[in-house]
């Protein structure tokens, strides 16, 4: 395979301050070239120790899936792994062309008009998925694997969906340098807007171990290897799912996991996501599957969740004109001695506000918020408190400090 011609222009580089910034390289599959831009993290605030980005259901229609949340007791791989259920069939359960199923994505390459099964993925903004950088390229080299990709959501059963098609992947972005222990993420964009129909999930990171593990997560993906022991022979036409906890939690940089012990990931599964499940509160992927035994997942950093909602910021309004989280609402005063507002910037209508603990405990839930309602939280002990405002049509998260 003709390799891609590097031609690489360095962006911003008075920037770079190491601990500071990123540089991310960006692969164009059109023009066959590649430049590198500079993400400044400077203005990150390391004192936040979790958030997420908003989710949006899409166009296409308003289905929802409605998803367990409770702790799976049966239905596990083997007798050794009782945190993720084994994979199945996603369409004996499920409407596909529901939400959050249809921002899956099996990706694939094209050689000579055919394609080979390859990766999966998610979308995270209407031209964007979330995968893996080993998917792609081969660590410490500076030219990709392949010259030509498609990328098909809800694809199942040998057959594109016929509501979605498959969309020509333009432009791939990788961490430079980028590790397995740390930074295996990349970012495909695409030549359409598909996720205006498909909506796609947040983002989110959580330094809080404890509380990782307590919630239920979700994988989609596309397994395309099978060993003896499986009673399925996956050959990456078909649309799998597996949910349960996760137990194998690793923050310690440069490793930083997510897994679930005594499972095992299938070639196909790498670039899926680990996606938090709270219906209609929270969708969002807190890592990326990288490595096969234990299903070890890249995680999601405080770094790693700026970079690339930098990437994907300026296609994350949908055709709705959903404000950016950073552009609705603006919570004052914050920190608060105990009484905070919330100004409507578009004036849409917030719908709920709840608040929550840093352990996930749901504290406070209002109504129909506006402008004159004065939040109450003078009864609660200092600190950070975790609130969700939900609007007509997207959920939001703020991060709101109390002390006196």
């Amino acid at each position: 395979m003709t390799k891609m011609t590097v031609t690489i222009i360095l962006l911003l580089n008075t920037l770079f301050v190491s601990g500071q910034s990123r540089t991310m390289m960006v692969y164009d599959l059109a023009l066959n070239s590649v430049d590198s831009i500079i993400v400044d993290l400077s203005t990150i605030d390391n004192s936040i120790e979790f958030d997420h980005s908003a989710y949006n259901i899409g166009d296409f229609n308003e289905d929802v899936e409605i998803l367990e949340q409770e702790t799976p007791t049966e239905n596990f791989e083997d007798a050794f792994n009782n945190r993720f259920t084994k994979r199945l069939k996603a369409n004996l359960d499920f409407e596909l062309n529901s939400f959050p199923l249809r921002t899956s994505v099996k990706i694939s390459e094209i050689i000579d008009e055919t394609t080979e099964n390859l990766c999966s993925g998610s979308m995270i903004s209407r031209r964007h998925i979330l995968s893996a950088a080993h998917c792609y390229q081969n660590k410490n080299e500076d030219t990709l694997r392949i010259s030509s990709l498609n990328a098909c959501p809800i694809f199942d059963e040998g057959q594109s969906n016929q509501n979605f098609g498959c969309i020509n992947v333009s432009k791939i972005y990788l961490f430079k340098n980028w590790d397995l222990n740390s930074t295996d993420f990349a970012i495909l964009e695409l030549n359409e807007d598909i996720g205006n129909e498909t909506g796609w999930i947040g983002l989110g990171f959580d330094n809080r171990n404890e509380v990782i593990e307590e919630h239920i997560y979700y994988k989609f993906a596309y397994p395309s290897q099978f060993y003896d022991t499986d009673a399925i022979q996956y050959n990456g036409d078909t649309l799998y799912y597996r949910y349960g906890n996760a137990d194998i939690i690793d923050f310690l940089e440069p490793y930083t996991f997510i897994g679930t012990s005594n499972s095992a990931a299938r070639q196909g599964e790498s670039g899926s996501s680990m996606i938090r499940i709270d219906n209609n509160e929270v969708y969002a992927t807190y890592g990326v599957l990288t490595y096969g035994p234990n299903s070890m997942h890249n995680r999601i950093t405080n770094e790693i969740y700026h970079s690339i909602n930098y990437i994907i910021k300026d296609h994350v309004s949908s055709t709705k004109e959903i404000k950016a989280e950073a552009e609705f609402v603006v919570v004052y005063p914050n920190p608060t001695d105990g009484h905070f507002h919330i100004n409507n910037l578009y004036n849409k209508e917030i719908t709920s506000l709840k608040v929550f603990d840093t352990l996930g405990n749901k504290l406070i839930s209002h109504d129909h918020i506006d402008a004159s309602n004065n939040i109450d939280i003078s009864h609660l002990p200092n600190g950070q408190y975790f609130l969700k405002i939900i609007s007509e049509n997207s959920s939001i998260s703020k991060i709101i400090t109390k002390s006196q």
